[in-house]
């Protein structure tokens, strides 16, 4: 119409935005596409009414196609470059400059300051603190290890108040001790230190978290708490008024218990602010006992029965969504009615199924419940012995007689051997478990005080289209005395031994660490120095190794190259 002879122009942008149908927008953004960046950096500047209607496109969809294009054309030869990075900062779209640094990665975003002048001072002007805590939250959610290391280390995630450079500074700290603790791994390279538990485990039940360790003194009725990585005695606390015996389990900062009292009542006492709160999720008296009690991959579940189904070994297991370690979903419950639960059974539960084992004569048997029909008629899955079991992702975990590490798919009851240890790991100086995505496996062997710890990734062992049996990426030799009680995982190995001395005996809880931490201060550091005696200790400094020297001498008087480690 506008190339007739006297006819009034008509403003096809103004007249697609003007009709206010959606579709016609999609007509708007497929005109702007073929806009190069200059032409689209001034489409907004033209008039109002253009500028309204570039307000209603996909404006990321645009620059993201816009960049591709550049990025192609200036690989070709001699052809003139226009940069849409200065572009959008001289024009003052910061906006825009954003929300195309959010496709970078860590290492992308590093080098954008210093491809030029120019992208240096456009980084300067957008919200970096933004851009890195993206992608800090991302890494969270999407490897296990980086999840792990955020409760373990005293550094949390910042506010959105906090100095702009605590995102990058905390995001490459998490770099470094990733990287750092998958080097050690491979290097076998450890740190030893060790504190007096002073306990007689014989009464005493030991749990171990990412950041604490637990102990419950049924004599004293108390929780001692350790910190894992200073392994500074935390606090002391007492427990509830126990009549017969005491549930607890330890998950991240959160210690979760309930006695075997009728009242079903948990406690779940917050490890960081030091407080407790009572949870009644069956009521005020009610009559009913909460005999067993289980965290297991954010999911809390508890066997609760009443005095008349109690003798008959029938209870309902109940399982609650963890919002986080300290934060439970009481109020929709999933509930299996009437479950046999005797001294033997073991809950076991995921994002899809709930899984009750019980050990038979010669066998153990498993009742497979879906998580989201829990009263549908459960599907059994039969193994032989009594292996001990784990469970992720919908995968039994173990280990069979012949020291054959197994997976049953609960789904489809496939099994497959994923690797061969050759070792039983029922017995209490052998230790098998999942952590921050890998499986690691602690155990005896050859001379008495060898012990091996080895390493597989957990995605690529279940995998169906992996060869098996699959080689460990790591396995190493650690020279100790046969703990009492062990716990293996990535960060590194935590043992109770007996020790006997001349005049007295006293447990001794042992520390062999993985992650690149002073001995003393127990700060992260990229530059540690061994102790030039034992080779068994890591300092950042002289005054460090100097300070921690009282505490240390034992240890490195009587620590010798592959001898086992002892204070007796």
């Amino acid at each position: 119409m506008s190339e007739m002879e006297n006819e009034q122009h008509f403003d096809v942008i103004k007249g697609l935005h003007g009709a206010h149908v959606k579709h016609l927008n999609d007509v708007l953004e497929n005109i702007f596409k073929y806009l190069d960046a200059e032409s689209l950096l001034n489409a907004e500047l033209t008039c109002k009414a253009w500028k309204a209607a570039a307000s209603v496109v996909n404006q990321k969809k645009l620059w993201k196609l816009c960049c591709v294009i550049y990025v192609l054309m200036s690989e070709k030869e001699n052809e003139q470059h226009f940069d849409v990075i200065n572009g959008l900062h001289v024009r003052h779209m910061n906006n825009v400059v954003e929300e195309i640094f959010q496709y970078l990665d860590a290492e992308s975003l590093r080098n954008a300051e210093l491809t030029c002048k120019a992208w240096k001072a456009a980084a300067s002007e957008v919200n970096q603190e933004k851009l890195w805590q993206v992608l800090l939250q991302n890494k969270m959610l999407t490897s296990p290890l980086w999840e792990r290391l955020d409760h373990c280390l005293p550094s949390k995630l910042p506010q959105p108040s906090s100095n702009s450079l605590s995102s990058r500074n905390l995001f490459n700290k998490f770099e470094f001790t990733v990287k750092a603790l998958q080097k050690n791994w491979l290097e076998n390279d450890l740190n030893r230190d060790y504190v007096d538990c002073d306990v007689r485990l014989r009464r005493g039940v030991l749990q171990i978290s990412n950041k604490f360790i637990a102990l419950w003194e049924p004599i004293n009725g108390v929780f001692k708490i350790w910190n894992r990585i200073t392994l500074k005695l935390e606090e002391v606390i007492q427990g509830p008024p126990v009549k017969f015996d005491l549930n607890y389990e330890l998950y991240e900062h959160a210690l979760l218990y309930s006695s075997n009292g009728w009242n079903g009542w948990i406690y779940i006492r917050n490890l960081t602010t030091k407080t407790t709160k009572i949870y009644k999720p069956f009521g005020s008296d009610n009559g009913k006992s909460i005999i067993y009690l289980r965290v297991e991959n954010g999911f809390l579940s508890c066997a609760a029965a009443k005095k008349e189904t109690v003798m008959n070994y029938r209870s309902d297991v109940v399982v609650w969504k963890m919002k986080s370690p300290t934060e439970i979903e009481w109020e929709n419950p999933r509930t299996v009615s009437s479950v046999r639960m005797d001294c033997t059974s073991r809950i076991l539960m995921d994002n899809k199924f709930i899984v009750v084992a019980h050990q038979e004569s010669f066998d153990t048997t498993c009742d497979v419940y879906l998580m989201s029909k829990p009263q549908r008629k459960p599907k059994f899955i039969k193994l032989v012995g009594y292996p001990e079991l784990l469970f992720q992702d919908g995968i039994l975990l173990m280990v069979t007689n012949e020291g054959e590490i197994k997976i049953v798919d609960v789904e489809t009851n496939n099994s497959r051997i994923i690797a061969n240890i050759g070792v039983d790991v029922s017995e209490r100086s052998n230790f098998l478990r999942i952590h921050s995505g890998y499986i690691f496996a602690f155990f005896l062997v050859g001379c008495p005080h060898g012990s091996r710890i080895q390493i597989w990734d957990f995605k690529k062992a279940t995998d169906p289209t992996t060869n098996l049996p699959l080689p460990p990426f790591f396995s190493h030799t650690v020279y100790m005395e046969p703990p009492l009680v062990l716990h293996a995982d990535a960060f590194g190995v935590l043992t109770v031994n007996r020790e006997t001395g001349t005049v007295n005996s006293r447990n001794i809880i042992w520390a062999l660490n993985f992650l690149p931490i002073c001995n003393f201060c127990k700060q992260v550091k990229k530059r540690l120095l061994k102790c030039a005696s034992c080779l068994s200790a890591k300092y950042c400094s002289s005054v460090c190794q100097k300070a921690d020297w009282n505490h240390h001498r034992y240890l490195c008087r009587k620590t010798e190259k592959n001898v086992p480690f002892t204070l007796a």
